[in-house]
This record gives C-alpha cells, structure tokens and sequence, in this order.
C-alpha cells in the first residue's frame, strides 16, 4: 500500500498516513473547516501512532480495540471536548471506510455513549464593553476603518471568525441589508446587518479598502475577499485578524476577549432581550438546539434578577420598595373605585 509522510512527526514513533486516511481526509476537505479538518488530522494521526506501537492496522480493528485506544486517551486526564473530538473523528474515518466498501462492519456503531458535560460560557462581556471596544479603532486611519466594520460585523450579526474574513461584496444583498453566509459543512445561511454595520461598510468600500490595496508604486490590486491587508500579501489572515482583536482588547482592558467572545455576547444580548432560541439558532447556523441552548443561562439571570427585585426575603432589600396596596394602582385605576364608593353614598 502506498504510504504518504505526516509532516507532524513524533520523536516517539514516525507515523505515516496511508493511502486510504489520506483519502478520507481530502473527501472530508470538501466539506469541513479548516480548523475543524485540522482537528481531524491530528485526531487520526494520534490513533494511527496507537496502532503502530502495538503493531495492528487501524482496517482491522475490532469494537474492543476502539474501546482500548478511548479509554487510553480518558486515561491521559483529556478535556472532555478533546475526547468527543476524537470519537467523531474516528466514527468519521470508519464511517467513510464502509461507504467505500473497505469495512464490511463500523466499529465505532456500538461504542458506548459517553456523557456531554453541558458546556458553559467562561464570560460575556457587558453591551457597555463591547461598545467600548467597537469605538476602539482610530477611524481616521484607512486600517481603522477596516477594523472598525470587521467588529461591527463580528457583534452586530453574530459571525464566525472565518465566515467574517472569508466575505466577498457578491455575499451581499445591499438593499436588504442582509448576507448569505456560507458557515460549518458549507451550510448556507441569510444574516441580517443593521444600520452601524451598514455605515461603516459603506465608509470601508467608498476608500479605506482601495487604499489598503494599493501597491507601493500606486499600482491598485485586486482581492476576492472583502476584508484585506496592507502589504505585499493583501490577504486578511486569521493570525492577522486575532492579534488586531487581541490588541483592542488590551487596550480597553478586557484581556480575556477574544474573536469568539463577540459571537458568544451576540447571542446572550440576543437572548437576554427577549428573543427567541430558535431565531437565535437560525442566525448563529447552529444545526442542533442543543448547541444554541448554551445562550438560555440568560434565562435564569433574569429570574434571579426578578426574585431579588421582588420578594421579601431577597438579598437586595434597597432594591424592593414597598408600597402600600393602594398606591400600587395608578390614578386611572383608583377613578373607577372612587366614583363607584360615590354612587354607593349617594344611594344611601
């Protein structure tokens, strides 16, 4: 079988991808992420060394081989997002196997189910912090410009990092204000764009973009994507685009924030003002509710809010006035009463 070298080598034991993985992984490459493909290949780069050092081949190998190589990795103390990782990335390699007539049988069909810690949001920040960001970038700069849109963006329609700089105009329907997103396994999507957004879009195509892509000697260049860089490769890379947020945030002193934060605070200001999860699903293009139902935490804010706000025993009492039973209704609503005791006193 022809063999074809790793270019992430171990000291411990050379592993190679064979032919066959080869190929699973350029059928997966028309579908997945780039990130999410680069989960994969280390995943099976990881079971393909299991293999080698105990001499077997991953074609042949049984439901309690499967098991042996999960438990192993359990037993190095992995995160539990990393071991779900690698469970989809095996299922995915085996899954394609039978497909393609290689396995008569999946191995990975009748694994045990492993419990799914519900994930939890480490933080959001508040609206004031985004805003405090957002006006981060000096707008009187072409790069500022381009900043400041890519975060408008970013907060105001709930993009992925690479959905974001992966934009062209021809995504764009200007006249109602909306983008056709092409998200996670090239699932489409329409995202609406409000009024900010809209402006500085505006400001960026008008000039600041041609002027980031003008060459040293004046000559104008041309990019597909809509977001670019100054500089011989105009290209807005992800390693770009992370150390620009990154710095913003360190400048309005919110070191936690990363690219992925403003996502997260999208939906849970989303949420917190009334909307519904199944909206917020559609607009973030997450395919289970599961995945959305991070963003219900809001939910229990609010009742928290509600009950030390109101009841007697909360914690908060300067919050909760107490008035007497009269006073509770408004003039409006006293007028029927009074007039109805006046009739009352007449008939009498």
């Amino acid at each position: 079988m022809k063999s074809i070298s790793l270019t992430h080598r171990t000291a411990a034991t050379p592993v190679v991808f064979d032919e066959l993985v080869q190929r699973c992984i350029e059928d997966a490459a028309c579908t997945l992420a780039a990130s999410t493909l680069t989960r994969l290949h280390e995943a099976l780069r990881i079971y393909l060394r299991w293999h080698a050092e105990r001499g077997t081949n991953w074609v042949e190998a049984e439901r309690e081989a499967v098991s042996s190589f999960l438990s192993t990795q359990q037993a190095r103390g992995l995160a539990n997002g990393t071991l779900h990782n690698t469970r989809w990335a095996l299922k995915r390699l085996y899954s394609w196997a039978q497909l393609e007539g290689i396995i008569s049988g999946d191995p990975t069909k009748e694994l045990a189910t492993m419990e799914r810690h519900r994930r939890t949001l480490r933080w959001v920040p508040t609206v004031d912090q985004v805003l405090s960001i957002l006006r981060a970038p000096d707008t009187n700069t072409a790069i500022g410009v381009r900043d400041r849109t890519a975060l408008e963006f970013l907060y105001g329609s709930g993009l992925r990092s690479f959905e974001l700089l992966q934009l062209e105009e021809s995504h764009f329907d200007f006249a109602c204000r909306s983008i056709r997103i092409v998200g996670k396994g090239q699932a489409e999507r329409l995202v609406p764009y409000g009024p900010s957004a809209e402006y500085w879009l505006s400001e960026y195509r008008a000039l600041a973009r041609r002027q980031l892509l003008m060459a040293p000697d004046g000559r104008s260049r041309s990019h597909p994507t809509l977001f670019v860089h100054p500089g011989p490769e105009p290209a807005f890379t992800y390693r770009r685009f992370y150390s620009m947020v990154r710095a913003y945030a360190l400048q309005t002193g919110l070191p936690l924030l990363t690219p992925h934060t403003f996502r997260h605070a999208f939906a849970t200001h989303l949420k917190a003002g009334g909307a519904d999860l199944r909206v917020i699903q559609m607009l973030l293009g997450h395919v289970s509710i599961n995945t959305t139902a991070i963003y219900s935490h809001t939910d229990g804010l609010a009742l928290r809010d509600l009950l030390f706000s109101h009841h007697p025993r909360s914690p908060f009492p300067a919050k909760q006035p107490r008035w007497p039973v009269h006073q509770r209704l408004r003039p409006r609503q006293l007028r029927p009463f009074e007039e109805l005791l006046g009739q009352l006193e007449a008939a009498r």
